[in-house]
């Protein structure tokens, strides 16, 4: 069967076809002005069969891909000759774009019917608009009037010609809305001939048909500029959720995508599947009289009679790009188009719309093809494939669905046929793109189920840049949501523990994903947020407990109580800083909880946070120990330091050998029977009993009978009191580094070796400017530092 080849453009009057083979005279269209149209406006068509491409204002004005030519066309004005320049594009260089566009070749002999608003047709040909000395030109800017003065305002698209050797013209076509090119006996172009395979690399849209039970399925791809080349539009009408509404679609009818097809025998009783990412409306189990998510091909472009007796319109379904959308009723919430929009909300698929009364048989999102076939049985919408994305960096990352901004840690795609090949596109990643080298793509032949699985391989650029007293360290996004301070979905316990009682989702039911601020920061001093446009705000160090930074949330349709197993999870491309219990009270009945609060929001896009100077909270002594302050504080806090009293730490001061030990008993609880101390220990001393139990443990060998506890004790052997604490505390520090970064690292003493390769390569110690300086005198300020490292990082 030949499916009639149906061009629906409902910006097009009814246009009534008058054709002459002769000169034309001057058009006689109308004149009135008109203003100018935006510039994504489509202002001109060129139509071939079933096919139709369409140029914007911007197009025909010289701002896409065409150069523009001012020249000189003349008219009578009062039987006197004038002249007036006009600005446009050839017509030669468009028929050549709609050639290449089409894969459809022009014989010099086929004719063009140039139609204006007011049905007026003018005709020539192929070969006349070759001829250069004519001088066709599809123009938009007249730059004088004929009076040689005033220049036109109206915005009329008009083809315009004329030879060299007079300025007289013989058309001169106003108010155009395109041209139709015929074959050279005035008939359609027959635009078919599309056979099996096709560019699959860039292919956004399949067909498969399957004509028998005995036939092979037959593959068709299609490249975007393939279905834009049919520039189908057609106002569909239904109602979303009680909404009234017509959505004008655009791309290409599904009857004239298989009226196309040379090599399969596509019948009126075949029945067409309509194949999105997740296989929803596969329905292969319900018969094609009850079916509303399936058509027979009949349908497309004819009325049908539906199970229960009554006559339905034609479906006329078209594989959407574009939409452009009118509500009945607009109000704040249902805003009309005011241009073309992508059809599927940008997210990379096309999308289906079908002539059908409501939403959810009308609309089919996320389209990756069609299947036709004798029985409707051939998709199953339950093959295809897992995409997987993963850091350079090992980390598995998330995959981000445009149109929603739900987030997935692997995605599967089950709207394929097994057999078929399909091109996976690299999906979106937050701040990242695919690892240098990689290809965007993989070429995939689907199979059964989900078996098969594409992985891309991403490179991260920086999330969040955080600067403390440890130095500056640089997050990735992948990076903070795996590092230990991430708290995936705080309880409402830990909310209220941080001083902000009233809880942390909204009535969108959010649950924000990230890390407190404190736990980022080491907290106790002012927190400088600066946002990404640069914007600083100053946290106070008695508020910073009360922040979280926010890198995503997750939500649920409902209700606060949803478990997190059944919840969207979603990524923002910049984190926020949020203050979870401050906020305007919602309704207890929308939130479905009470005393919730919606968050405030206090930076919208943080680039970094930094603590404000690096100061102590106790000690007056720190300035210019920054680096050393929330480290001291800490162990402050937790009765590990006493200070050096009036409020002071001397972080400067070497630390004395007893007083490290000291250090050591209280911040690992160093507890054993001791049978007596090494010989200079002063019974009754303040730091007897930690010494005693140090040397009962293993911890401290002394020197002979000695231990020097007054002495200053040097940098390698503080390092070898704290592994040998970390060892009989069963902690484990992870692979030893082998020193080579360091200039000085022959200096160590062959005792201190293990253990100081053991704590830089667990991160405890740095070293100073590329050095460890084992046998320098261990200060204060250092001291603080390596145990709160080692407390805080190893437990």
């Amino acid at each position: 069967m030949k499916i009639a080849a149906k061009k629906i453009i409902s910006l097009l009057l009814v246009i009534a076809v008058v054709f002459s083979l002769g000169t034309a005279a001057l058009a006689k269209t109308s004149s009135d002005k008109i203003d100018a149209p935006a510039g994504s406006e489509e202002v001109f068509y060129v139509k071939l069969g079933n096919k139709t491409v369409s140029y914007t204002w911007d197009e025909i004005a010289g701002k896409g891909s065409f150069a523009t030519q001012t020249n000189d066309y003349g008219a009578k004005i009062n039987d006197e000759l004038t002249t007036q320049k006009w600005t446009g594009v050839m017509l030669a260089d468009i028929l050549d774009d709609v050639q290449s566009k089409t894969g459809i070749e022009f014989e010099d002999d086929y004719k063009i019917k140039a139609v204006a608003a007011d049905d007026y047709v003018v005709s020539f040909t192929v070969a006349d608009v070759k001829d250069a000395d004519n001088r066709y030109m599809v123009a938009c800017d007249p730059v004088s009037n004929y009076d040689g003065e005033t220049k036109f305002d109206n915005s009329y698209v008009r083809i315009l010609r004329g030879d060299e050797q007079t300025t007289a013209n013989n058309a001169n076509i106003r108010c155009l809305l395109g041209i139709e090119i015929l074959d050279a006996s005035g008939n359609a172009i027959a635009t078919g001939g599309k056979t099996q395979g096709g560019d699959v690399e860039n292919s956004v849209f399949y067909i498969a048909v399957q004509e028998s039970a005995e036939s092979e399925i037959k593959y068709y791809y299609y490249t975007m500029d393939e279905l834009k080349a049919y520039d189908d539009i057609h106002d569909f009408v239904y109602v979303d959720h009680s909404v009234a509404k017509t959505v004008k679609g655009r791309g290409a009818s599904v009857a004239n995508l298989l009226a196309d097809i040379a090599d399969a025998e596509i019948t009126d009783d075949m029945i067409v599947q309509y194949a999105e990412t997740d296989g929803y409306h596969a329905d292969t189990a319900t018969p094609i009289e009850d079916s509303a998510y399936k058509d027979k091909v009949a349908w497309l472009s004819e009325s049908h009679v539906t199970a229960g007796g009554d006559t339905a319109d034609a479906v006329e379904t078209v594989i959407c790009y574009q939409s452009w959308t009118i509500y009945d009723n607009p109000d704040e919430n249902n805003v009309n188009s005011t241009e073309w929009e992508d059809a599927d909300m940008g997210s990379g698929y096309l999308r289906a719309y079908r002539q059908r009364d409501d939403a959810n048989s009308a609309v089919i999102k996320t389209v990756m093809g069609i299947v036709v076939s004798y029985n409707g049985q051939v998709f199953s919408g339950k093959d295809g494939y897992t995409l997987k994305a993963v850091s350079d960096k090992g980390y598995e990352m998330e995959i981000i669905e445009p149109s929603t901004g739900k987030t997935y840690t692997s995605q599967q795609i089950t709207g394929l046929v097994p057999g078929m090949q399909y091109a996976v596109k690299a999906p979106e990643i937050n701040n990242a793109s695919v690892k240098s080298g990689d290809k965007p793509y993989q070429i995939i032949t689907a199979k059964s189920g989900v078996d098969e699985v594409a992985t891309f391989t991403y490179t991260e650029d920086n999330y969040i840049t955080v600067k403390t007293a440890d130095g500056t360290q640089n997050y990735t996004y992948t990076e903070l949501k795996n590092s230990s301070a991430a708290v995936q979905t705080p309880s409402k316990e830990e909310v209220e523990e941080h001083g902000t009682p009233y809880g942390y989702y909204d009535s969108m039911y959010y649950r924000y994903n990230g890390v407190w601020l404190n736990d980022l920061t080491g907290g106790k001093t002012n927190i400088v947020v600066t946002d990404t446009a640069g914007k600083t705000v100053t946290i106070a160090a008695d508020d910073t407990a009360k922040y979280f930074v926010a890198y995503g949330y997750t939500a649920s349709k409902s209700s606060t109580n949803v478990s997190e197993g059944k919840r969207y999870s979603y990524a923002y491309s910049d984190a926020k800083l949020i203050i979870p219990g401050e906020g305007t009270l919602v309704g207890e009945a929308e939130v479905g909880a009470e005393g919730n609060k919606m968050v405030t929001v206090a930076v919208e896009s943080v680039a970094s946070v930094a603590s404000e100077g690096l100061g102590s909270a106790y000690f007056t002594d720190m300035n210019g120990y920054g680096w050393a302050a929330s480290a001291a504080d800490s162990l402050y806090e937790a009765g590990i330091v006493k200070g050096a009293g009036s409020s002071k730490y001397s972080p400067a001061s070497n630390i004395k050998r007893g007083d490290f030990i000291l250090m050591l008993y209280r911040a690992y609880d160093l507890k054993a029977e001791a049978d007596g101390n090494f010989a200079d220990v002063e019974k009754g001393s303040y730091w007897y009993d930690a010494i005693a139990a140090a040397k009962a443990l293993g911890i401290a060998k002394g020197y002979g009978e000695n231990f020097k506890p007054e002495e200053t004790i040097t940098r390698q052997d503080a390092m070898v009191l704290l592994y040998r604490t970390l060892e009989l505390k069963g902690i484990e520090l992870g692979e030893k580094d082998d020193l080579k970064a360091f200039s000085d690292a022959s200096d160590l003493s062959s005792y201190a070796k293990d253990a100081v390769s053991a704590l830089v390569g667990a991160g405890i110690i740095n070293g100073k400017n590329g050095s460890l300086v084992p046998k320098a005198n261990m200060t204060r300020a250092e001291m603080a530092v390596a145990l709160y490292k080692a407390i805080t990082n190893l437990g």
